[in-house]
């Protein structure tokens, strides 16, 4: 496998996979880092490199996050192409400096004359004025053809404090090889080192954190309630154990999220609801009491949702809709949208959700992080407000696939599964059975399919997915029958306090007969039966396919018309793709695959029963290979 990665050049300040630039008081970009040493801030480090580099003193008056892309071809390092600053400010037409436009443009006649798609489009779509421009300009004439050399790798496994850029390597054509095994770069990983080495304590991320809620909160209503007195009794908690030496886990102190289903001890469990806003909870649930256990912090406080989780949009919930990070105008998915958008906004390092649909899934791909739904039973559900016995799922979210891992070994699920197979199977379903509706999002997860199975070097079948209207209709009689048994007796008493769309579609449940759920119960056995030994003769590791089959759309929307001009309700649209897996009880896994239209994609991955960890194996070597993947925090 080819391990090439970018190298060491003077420019480029990167921490937690951004590049840092500052405007000097000539309005121009300047690109003045290095690496962040331990200990050091941000602007401290600026200051030293900047220093080491001119011998000159810099003041940081504010600092910008900016996206950008690293293309490394064999041999060479290409390529830094800036193709977004966020949050800029008023600018006057910045420009890139006499100095910094030379260094910037030295190697640009290496680039090959072919990037993969997604990338190319990215960066042409995506610049924007001033610095971006300018490099986006320069690239017009070499990437208006899709054809020539093949990119090899975008980014390194692994690598002592890389630094991106646009040099050669001073190895001829040989590239450096990075260490074996997978990088811990995830929010979790980089948060526990800090508490062990005192740079940063329990106390002061969890107090940065719960005014990043707050400021968030008041644009959409993520968080049932925040609780930051329990918060930060927690973190101090965590704050001695770490003084002493002594963590729990490597989740110690570490904040996470509970969509409010999940049981805690003496807080109220509302399921978004006003029918049960004041029931406490006498214990933990199963998930919170293993967690604790190890040290996670609950305490901010418990996560919004579609009400009692029967809705794929998280617009409908006593508190009010949840609103998409990327565009409040814009569904955030559901039922799981207040954990969503709390990871997403960097609220929170990772949370649970559950799915009984695709109500993680669904949420993670339409606000760009990633989403675990387990094999079935493969963690507890007891402590948890139910919806249909026979498919909820409890499951982590978080940013990146190494702290969906970090989460799901804390607890106590499983290890993670080692290093990819030599040779990864892979089932890629028919263009005409499974389709965005939207043509160009469409090729744009088609291309994102093609460049993850190049990049894994995986052998690819093609063909139809087993009984699919088949498992679309039994799991609409399984989930209605079932949700309205639960909810039967209250339903009755408190119809007028629950929300309306909510309590429609639970008395709908009252349309299947016993026969017709009796039916689908025993479909479900048999079509199990058949996928898995499917999937095991042929030998698949992931099903690939895209999570929803649209992005995010407007938040009061009901009803969409698919590519055959037919109007759907749109709860049947974003669950195309997801609740077939529900049924089934394969483990699956959404990813975010960058944004298309400034909003992001999920790609979704399916794995055999019980193979969970594999799952998430072959996810992390998607991030991994594709760092550009994950978006921009709206944070």
């Amino acid at each position: 496998m080819d391990m090439s990665w970018p190298i060491s050049v003077k420019g480029i300040l990167v921490r937690k996979n951004k590049v840092l630039v500052i405007m000097n008081e000539r309005s121009e970009w300047e690109l003045p880092g290095g690496r962040v040493e331990d200990g050091e801030t941000l602007e401290d480090a600026l200051r030293r490199e900047w220093s080491e580099e001119t011998e000159l003193q810099v003041r940081v008056d504010r600092l910008v996050d900016a996206g950008f892309y690293t293309p490394t071809a064999k041999g060479r390092t290409v390529l830094l192409a800036i193709w977004l600053v966020v949050d800029a400010g008023p600018v006057l037409d910045p420009v890139i400096s006499d100095e910094h436009r030379e260094y910037l443009w030295a190697d640009l006649n290496h680039l090959p004359e072919n990037l993969p798609h997604m990338y190319r489009r990215a960066i042409l779509r995506g610049a924007v004025s001033g610095i971006a421009n300018e490099v986006a300009t320069g690239l017009q004439s070499r990437l208006v053809h899709d054809q020539g050399g093949r990119i090899a790798r975008l980014s390194s496994p692994k690598a002592t404090a890389p630094r991106i850029g646009v040099g050669r390597t001073s190895v001829g054509d040989k590239e450096p090889q990075p260490e074996s095994g997978y990088p811990e770069r995830g929010d979790i990983a980089e948060l526990v080192r800090a508490f062990r080495s005192g740079t940063l304590s329990p106390v002061e991320m969890t107090q940065a954190r719960l005014e990043r809620a707050l400021q968030w909160q008041k644009r959409t209503p993520a968080f049932v309630q925040l609780t930051p007195e329990a918060a930060m009794k927690s973190a101090g908690e965590a704050e001695t154990r770490y003084a002493n030496n002594r963590p729990l886990s490597p989740i110690d102190g570490v904040l996470v999220g509970l969509k409010d289903l999940i049981d805690l001890q003496g807080r109220p469990t509302t399921a978004g609801s006003r029918v049960i806003a004041t029931a406490r909870a006498d214990r933990d649930a199963e998930v919170a009491s293993a967690l604790r256990a190890r040290g996670a912090n609950l305490d901010l406080g418990k996560l919004n949702l579609h009400e009692y989780a029967y809705g794929p949009t998280g617009n409908s919930s006593a508190l009010g809709p949840v609103a998409n990070p990327y565009d409040t105008d814009r569904m955030a998915g559901g039922s799981s949208s207040g954990s969503a958008v709390a990871v997403a906004t960097s609220i929170v390092s990772a949370a649970l959700g559950t799915d009984t649909g695709g109500s993680i899934r669904i949420p993670a791909a339409f606000c760009g992080i990633v989403g675990l739904k387990p094999t079935y039973a493969r963690v507890s559900v007891q402590g948890v407000v139910p919806l249909s016995w026979s498919l909820d799922h409890v499951g982590p979210m978080a940013r990146r696939v190494c702290d969906v891992q970090a989460t799901w070994a804390a607890l106590g699920s499983g290890p993670r599964a080692g290093d990819l197979p030599d040779t990864l199977t892979v089932f890629w379903p028919d263009a005409d059975q499974v389709f965005c509706y939207d043509g160009e999002l469409d090729q744009y997860v088609k291309d994102g399919i093609a460049s993850v199975i190049q990049a894994l070097g995986a052998r690819v079948e093609r063909g139809r997915l087993m009984d699919l209207e088949r498992l679309w209709l039994a799991q609409s009689i399984v989930i209605g029958s079932e949700s309205l048994a639960y909810h039967w007796e209250q339903l009755a008493e408190h119809w007028d306090q629950y929300q309306p769309d909510v309590a429609l579609r639970l008395t709908q449940g009252g349309a299947h007969l016993a026969v017709e759920y009796l039916a689908a119960l025993r479909f479900r056995q048999d079509a199990a039966k058949r996928w898995d030994v499917w999937m095991q003769k042929t030998h698949l590791d992931a099903i690939i396919l895209p999570t929803v089959p649209i992005t995010a759309p407007p938040i009061d929307v009901q009803h969409m018309t698919n590519p055959a001009g037919v109007e759907e309700d749109i709860r049947a649209v974003v669950t195309r793709f997801t609740s077939p897996f529900n049924f089934l009880g394969l483990p699956a896994l959404s990813i975010p695959w960058g944004l298309h239209h400034e909003l992001p994609v999920g790609l979704q991955l399916v794995g055999r029963r019980g193979a969970d960890e594999a799952l998430l194996t072959i996810g992390r070597a998607i991030q991994d290979r594709f760092p550009e993947s994950l978006p921009l925090s709206p944070a």
